[in-house]
């Protein structure tokens, strides 16, 4: 009998075993293999996910703003002003009339005013649009990163978890807290500029050179040249290492590669000139930077860098501390203050370093180098070789801020990271370039691992002596302030190099199970993001803070009593707001023209800085009444009454008391005397004099064609008032009444792109008087004289960077179409 049939009684017939149908099993892929097959959508899937989870706050959330330290203070109203103009006159405003009695909008650089994400602003709040693009470019950081790290042949476990490492990095996203926007944009482009120079190289195509010159223009674009000229080191030494890596210098093989690369340079200078033609010549010029690099030189091009002792942040991000408004201050550095990182992350830098041991791999020695280039540049005067940079490379004197460059080293230990993720996951994987290991990769994280942990015992053991006994090693010893804040630092320190310490053997677990077979690639790969995401996550996360903007930039009832006793429209007038009053561009956000002794906008004309004394011990603009009444400053808002000759008080409220400066000069008057003075320091001190008859004498620094300087000793006529009958940001029109030949005076900052024409149409020359303000000779009789804005190096900049747009646009397109088959 079958042995799958039961027995059965003598006389019966087995009976067959009927089966149920079986349910047909699914032949479709598995999760697994749907992941394998299409790695970029689920790997920016995944970035997408963490990034929303990250921000949920700030992006479900419209009505509250992401708070940084800038955006505060200029951010908001620089964008306000920006997005205003364009919803109502359909392109940018030109002047900025509201702060530092004006100053040109793109010539001065008004932030991110030309790169494509500020159109958020435009069809958003402006609030929640600033949070929105930094978010944005987090995201973007990951995913380009992520392009890059497979293009260079990485597996898509290391090029994914390369993406996490970069995107979370506390270099980038703590660059949130202080607002600093545009160089977040630099730092999230950069490993997309660095595939297009790939790609471009290797395949030697044109779309590639195209693309790259697309995304230079871009990084110009964000409005952070001194970010860009960084990502430019790297990049121009990039395209260097791949000619000698891909055809060793080969003449025959590498001219074309130049000329290309060249002319994508070239296009993409040309497609972003907008953005920098009109700011280099105000730079130059113009601008109160001026003061600080030639006058101070390589101890102000070398401020605000990145200490030695601020080194460790490396591999302890709470090393340095911080001065961030959620606690107390801990940072203890050198700087002023600290309100960000260059912190990469222990994984990074242990995973680097392990690539950097165990594999010989060309590529891997250029990231290192560049790594290092960019780590000395950041310490800035902690080590000698700035000094180097200083005196021999291009455009090193026009900047400060060395540590701006760091992100060029957390870029390039990212890249090494993710190689070392392919040797300890995949041994046998090349990576797609010859590698030949030195060291095993296990056994050089161990070793890492040990020597961490000694380092971390010693933190944890000696607390506040580690941070005095280092900073006196590197920096000075601790006093005062500093070693307060070294103090309350000390457990944030300890927790840091604790975290460290588990991070780094919770590693070595992980890639030991996973040699020895006891845990799957798709488990590993679980692991590596927790290992990746969390401890960044908990040290970023102190730097993302939201905020309700209606209090920081509601209306308060201060503007209502400046507006009730305010003279009528078109007549302008300004608001002198004393220090520890209101904040910084606040009433300019609100429409009112602001004069404050502060930066407000840090480039802002050299001669309004100058005449206002804003770097004198008391400024001039406070102190002095010519300077303050020259500046048509009307009201006087202060923390406390003031009690002065000419100001009346109107108002308190909420703390604030408004006074009225009768002793004002109009915005505009028609003036029948002057002197003349070519020496600038003296007009200053001239016009900061007792004696100076500044209500019936200008200074000029020419003699006027027709009408000759007056004689000192003429007795005093008083100007005649003139009237503004027409105003716009960019425009406006004057009416005066002349009694005899004369001058009609502006109390607006002196620049030369603005034009006057009379009544018939005619032009009218406009000279600088009284240091900073304007001057347009006027004959006896009634005039209606027009101003406008209008730089010829701007527009002609417009136009330079439509044709160069256009033909990098079409030639990526061309290009495209010519070489459509895969590479």
């Amino acid at each position: 009998m079958p042995k799958d049939h039961p027995p059965t009684r003598k006389g019966q017939s087995p009976k067959p075993k009927t089966h149920k149908p079986e349910r047909p099993r699914s032949v479709g892929p598995s999760f697994r293999e749907r992941i394998a097959a299409r790695p970029v959508r689920w790997a920016i899937l995944a970035y997408a996910l963490l990034t929303v989870i990250f921000f949920a706050g700030p992006i479900f959330s419209p009505g509250k703003m992401v708070f940084g330290s800038d955006t505060m203070s200029a951010g908001v109203f620089f964008r306000s002003l920006s997005a205003e103009f364009w919803r109502s006159h359909f392109r940018l405003p030109m002047w900025d009339p509201y702060i530092h009695a004006g100053l040109p909008f793109v010539d001065a650089m008004h932030g991110d005013i030309f790169y494509p994400a500020s159109i958020l602003q435009i069809i958003l709040p402006v609030t929640y649009a600033l949070g929105l693009k930094l978010i944005l470019h987090v995201f973007l950081a990951g995913v380009f990163m992520f392009l890059f790290l497979r293009v260079l042949g990485r597996s898509d476990v290391g090029a994914f978890v390369g993406g996490l490492l970069y995107m979370w990095t506390p270099c980038l996203v703590s660059l949130v807290y202080p607002g600093h926007d545009g160089k977040m944009y630099v730092t999230a482009l950069l490993p997309l500029a660095f595939l297009m120079v790939h790609r471009a190289v290797v395949t030697r195509r044109l779309p590639w050179f195209f693309g790259f010159g697309l995304v230079y223009a871009l990084m110009i674009l964000t409005a952070h040249v001194q970010m860009a000229y960084y990502a430019s080191w790297g990049l121009g030494l990039y395209f260097l290492f791949l000619l000698w890596d891909q055809y060793r210098f080969q003449l025959r093989k590498i001219a074309l590669p130049i000329v290309f690369f060249v002319l994508a340079v070239l296009l993409a200078g040309g497609a972003s000139a907008v953005q920098w033609m009109a700011p280099y010549q105000y730079l130059a010029k113009y601008s109160q930077r001026i003061q600080h690099t030639e006058g101070r030189g390589y101890e102000w091009s070398s401020s605000w860098a990145m200490h030695s002792e601020e080194l460790l942040s490396e591999v302890n991000p709470e090393f340095p501390g911080a001065n961030l408004s959620s606690g107390p201050s801990t940072y203890w550095g050198q700087n002023f203050f600290k309100l960000n990182s260059e912190a990469v992350g222990v994984m990074a830098v242990a995973l680097a370093v392990v690539a950097f041991v165990a594999a010989r791999a060309p590529s891997i020695w250029f990231f290192a180098g560049l790594s290092l280039l960019a780590l000395l540049h950041a310490l800035g005067d902690s080590t000698p070789v700035f000094r180097l940079f200083f005196e021999f490379v291009p455009m090193v004197k026009k900047f400060r801020a060395p540590s701006m460059s760091s992100f060029l080293f957390a870029f390039s230990w990212v890249v090494m990271a993710s190689r070392s993720l392919d040797l300890l996951l995949e041994p046998r994987r090349s990576g797609g370039v010859s590698v030949r290991r030195s060291r095993d990769p296990h056994r050089v994280l161990l070793v890492i691992a040990m020597v961490y942990s000694g380092i971390a015992l010693i933190g944890l053991v000696t607390g506040p002596s580690l941070l005095t006994g280092w900073a006196s090693a590197f920096g000075e010893p601790l006093t005062g302030e500093k070693a307060q804040a070294a103090a309350a630092n000390a457990n944030s320190m300890r927790i840091g190099f604790l975290i460290g310490a588990i991070l780094l053997w919770a590693l070595v677990g992980l890639f030991r199970l996973h040699k020895r077979g006891g845990l799957s690639q798709t488990g590993a790969l679980g692991g590596l993001m927790a290992l990746a995401v969390l401890p960044l996550w908990q040290f970023d996360a102190r730097f993302v803070t939201t905020i309700d903007p209606k209090r920081s930039y509601g209306d308060r009832p201060i503007l209502n009593l400046i507006r009730q006793n305010a003279p009528a429209p078109p007549e302008r007038y300004r608001v002198l707001n004393l220090p520890r009053t209101l904040d910084d561009n606040y009433l300019a956000l609100h429409g009112i023209e602001e004069l404050s002794p502060s930066a407000m906008h840090g480039n802002h004309l050299l001669t309004h800085d100058n005449f206002v004394g804003r770097h004198d011990p008391t400024p001039a603009l406070v102190t002095n009444a010519a300077t303050l009444n020259l500046l048509n400053a009307v009201f006087i808002v202060a923390p406390q009454p003031v009690s002065r000759s000419g100001f009346t008080f109107v108002a308190q409220s909420q703390g604030l008391y408004l006074h009225r400066n009768q002793d004002a000069l109009p915005r505009a008057a028609v003036f029948y005397q002057y002197e003349v003075n070519t020496d600038s320091n003296a007009t200053l001190a001239r016009i900061r004099s007792d004696d100076f008859p500044y209500r019936s004498r200008l200074i000029l620094d020419q003699a006027l064609p027709g009408l000759p300087p007056t004689d000192t000793l003429a007795p005093p006529v008083l100007f005649t008032p003139a009237r503004m009958v027409a105003w716009d940001t960019d425009n406006f029109e004057v009416e005066c009444s002349a009694e005899r030949d004369g001058i009609l005076w502006l109390s607006e900052n002196y620049y030369p792109a603005w034009t006057a024409t009379d009544e018939t149409g005619r032009s009218l020359p406009i000279y600088r008087a009284d240091y900073t303000f304007r001057a347009v000779p006027v004959t006896a009789g009634t005039h209606r004289i027009k101003f406008d804005f209008h730089s010829s190096v701007f527009a002609n900049s417009v136009w330079l960077s439509l044709a160069c747009l256009a033909i990098l646009i079409a030639g990526c397109g061309w290009a495209a179409w010519v070489h459509r088959r895969p590479a």
